[in-house]
């Protein structure tokens, strides 16, 4: 037990020296540590390293060591060789990091079709226009400035956005006011917000405006009138492009007659393909197959996304080689079209300048909506109306209702019509047969009232 004492005091008194040695150490000038010895004066490489200094902060209020200085950590070189390595590794981890942000945000864009994005810009302009006339924020909304918006669209159409005065007061469709949502939801869950749109209050007025019979028949209803074949043949009757091509030096009619060849080969193709109408201005050469086999001879259109094919799977149409009546052949006026226009890659139908040179870009929706027009208008074709609550009219649309209504009117079944028109719904199918080939369908002719006695 004595021994045992005496180690414990003399533990305490080398405690009680080592106390005496720290005071003294730290009382001395600092001129006496030299500075490279001291680790907290080095300098910094980067904010990364901003660790170990507040490390050698910390080390200010502990015991200086004797030993000397190659001994310390801080100036080991492999320790240091091993600091700048992990350093390395945490930049390029970093830049790594960055590329793979900004590849996921390229990725996201892609999610939507640049169609789609320019219609969800137009809409949220739309909605952040009324938010600053009202004084409410946009981003985040709260549901009750969405629903006040609704409402405010759903009663007058904004004369702002160039609709005419006397239209003014019709309001914005259903369908309309629907992709205004979709675009408010869109611009949101962007942010990292919740959507305002999916509140109870936000869908009551909504599907209020859509129960609303009074305004729906108030709305103008337009529909494309079908272009079927005996119209189509009157259409291709006014177009230039017959005969033989004029000289180059004639470049106005030189210009007229390429004009005539490719418009000739876009309605055929548009017809035999039921292709919808911006699927029609973006086919290219690639897309384009020559395939035959024993008993006939077609086109194999390959279309790579569309509206029913938002994934990019990949889709394909046919156009069958018109035997009976070459004039009306699609394969035929499109092999004419590219040879004399020299397409091998690229946009097949492009934009004609009034020189006669045929520009490398594909012509546009109105572009093609105009020609249709032009030539049934040229034509003399007047669209057979039902009543004055729905007005019809020929548009580049009418290419596609007319393969459906002639086609079906001729007895085409429905799974042959929706492989080539790519409809996973019959009921939509049958939105582009029109009410006069329904006719040919009713159930009236079964009823004892239309049977002879």
């Amino acid at each position: 037990m004595a021994d045992a004492e005496e180690d414990a005091s003399k533990g305490d008194a080398s405690a009680e020296d080592t106390s005496t040695e720290d005071a003294s150490v730290e009382e001395a000038p600092a001129e006496e540590t030299p500075a490279e010895e001291t680790p907290e004066t080095l300098p910094a490489r980067s904010g990364r390293l901003a660790a170990p200094e507040r490390q050698s902060e910390a080390r200010r209020d502990a015991p200086v060591d004797d030993s000397p200085a190659e001994d310390s950590p801080a100036d080991d070189p492999v320790e240091e060789a091993v600091a700048e390595e992990a350093f390395a590794d945490g930049a390029f981890a970093e830049e790594a990091f960055a590329e793979d942000i900004a590849g996921a945000e390229d990725f996201s864009q892609k999610a939507l079709s640049e169609r789609t994005r320019k219609a969800y810009r137009r809409a949220w302009a739309d909605f952040k226009t009324y938010c600053e006339e009202v004084g409410k924020d946009p981003l985040p909304a709260r549901p009750v400035t969405v629903a006040a918006y609704l409402n405010n669209r759903a009663r007058a159409r904004p004369t702002a956005r160039g609709a005419p005065k006397e239209r003014s007061g019709e309001g914005l469709a259903a369908s309309t006011l629907g992709q205004r949502l979709a675009a408010i939801k869109h611009f949101h869950e962007s942010e990292g917000l919740a959507s305002p749109t999916t509140h109870p209050q936000v869908s009551k007025v909504m599907q209020g405006i859509r129960n609303d019979t009074g305004r729906q028949e108030a709305l103008p209803k337009t529909e494309a009138a079908p272009l079927v074949s005996s119209d189509l043949k009157q259409a291709l009757a006014v177009l230039p492009g017959s005969g033989a091509a004029p000289p180059r030096s004639e470049t106005a009619k030189r210009a007229k007659w390429l004009r005539g060849l490719r418009d000739r080969a876009l309605l055929l193709l548009g017809f035999a393909t039921a292709l919808r109408p911006r699927e029609l201005t973006q086919v290219e050469k690639k897309h384009v197959t020559r395939e035959v086999n024993s008993s006939m001879e077609g086109l194999i259109v390959h279309i790579p996304r569309s509206k029913a094919d938002q994934e990019a799977r990949g889709q394909t149409v046919t156009a069958l080689k018109n035997e009976a009546s070459p004039t009306y052949c699609p394969v035929r006026a499109l092999s004419r079209w590219r040879r004399t226009a020299s397409i091998e890659e690229g946009p097949i139908f492009r934009g004609v300048r009034r020189d006669g040179t045929v520009l490398p870009e594909a012509i546009s929706y109105r572009t093609l909506n105009r020609l249709v027009q032009r030539a049934c208008r040229e034509a003399g074709l007047e669209p057979e109306g039902f009543s004055s609550a729905k007005k019809r009219r020929y548009s580049a649309h009418s290419l596609r209702a007319g393969h459906v209504t002639d086609a079906s009117s001729r007895g085409a079944p429905d799974n042959v019509l929706m492989m080539q028109t790519r409809h996973a719904d019959p009921k939509t199918l049958r939105k582009y047969d029109r009410p006069a080939q329904q006719l040919e369908e009713s159930s009236s002719a079964f009823l004892g009232l239309y049977q002879e006695e």
